[in-house]
């Protein structure tokens, strides 16, 4: 409990010093979180370019916006709020691509284990509403009420998604299974 402490004690200082103009501490917030958020993203939006572009955008807007975030316990929700809304209207732009049930959103490392690789193929094929959910409830181990602050939505609709999303991805997974063997 008291590492749990210390490390949202140091978040906080953090977001604060940011608040305040830091810019060492705004490179630091951007190292902690970016390859976090670079796979919520991609997980979102089909191109790797079209994702790094909206993580572009998602730090710009951070960097202007942050002296208006009141509680800095809450950056993390707010961050996310802020991928997802551009990563929807980066999906919702004429020239993006969307993503096509044959195709796979790369994960965070080529090197990864079978076991990851085989989860992170079979959330590509997902519906975004549904890798949103559990991307945020198992990666991020957000809690239900963050995750419904995050989308917008009420906490029934996160629960609802989620449900439908572990069984669709069980569905995903033993079908690949049995493809395999």
């Amino acid at each position: 409990m008291l590492q749990h402490d210390l490390e949202k004690l140091a978040r906080r200082t953090l977001i604060i010093r940011c608040q305040l103009g830091d810019e060492c501490a705004f490179e630091r917030l951007v190292r902690t979180y970016h390859a976090r958020l670079r796979y919520f993203v991609r997980q979102l939006v089909a191109s790797p370019d079209t994702a790094d572009d909206v993580l572009q955008e998602v730090w710009v807007a951070v960097f202007r916006k942050i002296a208006s975030l009141r509680e800095a316990d809450a950056f993390v929700t707010w961050l996310y709020r802020i991928a997802r809304h551009k990563a929807y209207h980066a999906i919702r732009r004429p020239q993006h691509v969307h993503l096509a049930e044959d195709q796979n959103v790369p994960g965070p490392e080529d090197n990864e284990p079978c076991e990851f690789v085989q989860l992170n193929d079979a959330l590509g094929l997902l519906q975004p509403e549904h890798r949103e959910v559990l991307i945020l409830r198992y990666f991020e181990e957000m809690h239900y009420s963050a995750i419904a602050e995050a989308l917008a939505c009420p906490v029934g609709t996160v629960r609802s998604r989620l449900h439908v999303a572990k069984m669709r991805l069980r569905e995903r997974i033993e079908r690949t299974r049995h493809h395999e063997e």
